[in-house]
């Protein structure tokens, strides 16, 4: 007999905030904090940006199934989801997202300090709201049902968790914070267009103008190939221009090789809804992949290797030892 027992209430309330969402969020915060640091981070402030980062987008993800709890009720991918099915009121939903966003707030402002002079992080601050209100507000209740750039436009709030690493670790925006968030930026509109693509019969019936929907399937299919390779070639440009070693650059090259043959199969791939399905996934792998090259690659491979700024470093470094006394410098 299959089980129809409702899960625990606390399970539901986990489920608002999307943990698989959050999970991918969190690693691409993390494996910045990495860069950032050219190294390790300190270990307290990576729990308390993780932790900061997961209760603002649980908050995002809480208000999202809020607003959205009428058309999820007539998908198939969400209508048993808590709220469609009754099993938590709007009302708790949303009193439980204002909680998540306040805790937040506590936890950025107390415990992660701007590490060049002791006060708030409020570059560290700002990222992470600024990715919960346009994604609740911004994307949510405007864009979604509203524009078919919904998913380009909303990218945004999605691709903000690596400059929240990044400006946990420095106190500051720096371009090669900017590069991570436009690889994540990138990723976003192949990632949902092949899930668009796969559940494409639920946006109809709910009139959710995604790109499938309103331009159809093989339009989507080319512009899902343009993104790619951009995504692709921003990946491997990144090893070049912030200087990193050999093991990242392999798995940048080896994984956008890769989506890309994917894509351009998919121009002529007859059953599209199996095509959107396994590009939804690997569009999770590679992202994954990407990610968790750059803190492997910091720790064993950078050392080998500098940038810019660390040569500019050396240089005041050497400058510095040769103005020193002789009997200090062996002579």
């Amino acid at each position: 007999m299959e089980n129809t027992a409702a899960p625990p209430l606390w399970r539901d309330y986990l489920s608002l905030t999307k943990p698989g969402v959050s999970r991918l969020l969190a690693l691409t915060t993390l494996c910045t904090m990495f860069v950032a640091a050219k190294g390790m981070p300190d270990l307290s402030l990576i729990v308390a940006t993780i932790g900061g980062l997961t209760l603002a987008t649980g908050a995002a993800q809480a208000w999202n199934m809020v607003f959205d709890r009428d058309i999820d009720a007539l998908m198939e991918r969400t209508k048993n989801r808590a709220l469609p099915q009754g099993r938590i009121s709007p009302r708790n939903a949303t009193i439980f997202a204002v909680l998540l966003g306040l805790a937040s707030a506590a936890v950025l402002l107390v415990f992660i300090p701007d590490p060049r002079n002791g006060g708030i992080n409020w570059a560290c601050f700002t990222a992470t709201f600024a990715g919960l209100i346009f994604y609740a507000v911004g994307y949510t209740m405007v864009l979604k049902r509203n524009s078919i750039h919904n998913v380009l436009l909303g990218g945004i709030a999605g691709a903000l968790p690596p400059l929240v690493g990044w400006t946990a670790v420095t106190g500051q925006l720096d371009p090669a914070g900017w590069a991570l968030f436009g690889i994540v930026f990138l990723w976003q509109c192949p990632h949902t267009w092949a899930l668009a693509i796969w559940r494409d019969l639920d946006y109809t019936r709910v009139g959710v103008p995604m790109l499938p929907v309103i331009r159809g399937r093989a339009e989507t299919k080319r512009q899902n190939l343009f993104y790619v390779c951009m995504l692709a070639t921003t990946a491997v440009l990144f090893a070049f221009f912030n200087g990193m070693g050999p093991l990242y650059l392999v798995a940048a090259s080896v994984a956008g090789i890769r989506y890309i043959q994917l894509s351009i199969q998919a121009l002529n791939e007859p059953d599209e809804e199996l095509w959107g399905k396994k590009m939804f996934f690997f569009s999770i792998k590679y992202l994954g992949i990407i990610f968790l090259a750059l803190p492997l690659d910091v720790l064993i491979s950078q050392p080998f290797s500098y940038d810019i700024g660390m040569r500019a470093d050396w240089m005041t470094l050497i400058g510095e030892a040769a103005q020193l006394p002789p009997e200090l410098l062996g002579r």
